[in-house]
């Protein structure tokens, strides 16, 4: 159900506190993580899940482009999901997908106050058309929740925006995926 309502959103405010956010995640990164999530999983339904998160990113680059605005937790910068050579490869497609018009992406610092304002990890959905008030989702282990009511959305925006303010720019934090991909 996710993946129908975010293929039909204008715009995704994605923060992630300790992983990269989906689509923002190279292949590598994606597979690796899937693995450590399920590490019986057979290997076709792995490589199953990688190209349907490949084909939601293209939502990113497409004629008509997803507007992205990810906040990422300094948590998710730390936590080594892959190989070395994996994680610089992540780090440097963060750093190249920042540059993009219509991707923002920014860290919020582990001393940063605003970090506990969500506690954990939320995307906010805004669809084409007046008068949609969006939904947040929220992940767990595979189970999503929604909220779609509009003070409840209003709310989780006005967290989403206090953690924006709370982040480092956007060049700070290309400067840091920069340093990390090295």
């Amino acid at each position: 159900m996710y993946v129908g309502l975010e293929s039909a959103a204008s715009t995704v405010a994605n923060f992630e506190t300790h992983l990269i956010p989906g689509l923002l995640q190279t292949p590598a990164y994606a597979r690796a993580l899937i693995r450590h999530a399920q590490p019986t999983m057979a290997a076709e339904r792995v490589d199953l899940l990688v190209r349907a998160r490949l084909v939601r990113q293209t939502r990113l680059t497409n004629d008509d482009p997803l507007r992205l605005r990810a906040l990422i937790g300094e948590a998710a910068l730390h936590c080594v999901v892959g190989t070395p050579n994996e994680m610089q490869e992540q780090f440097t497609h963060l750093a190249t997908m920042s540059r993009a018009a219509n991707v923002e992406i920014r860290v919020v610092p582990f001393t940063s106050p605003a970090y506990a304002v969500h506690g954990r990890s939320v995307v906010i959905l805004d669809f084409p058309g007046t008068g949609d008030p969006g939904l947040a989702y929220f992940d767990h282990l595979g189970k999503g929740s929604y909220v779609e009511d509009d003070a409840q959305v209003a709310a989780h925006r006005m967290a989403f925006e206090l953690l924006v303010g709370a982040a480092l720019s956007v060049e700070e934090s290309t400067k840091l995926f920069l340093e990390r991909g090295k």
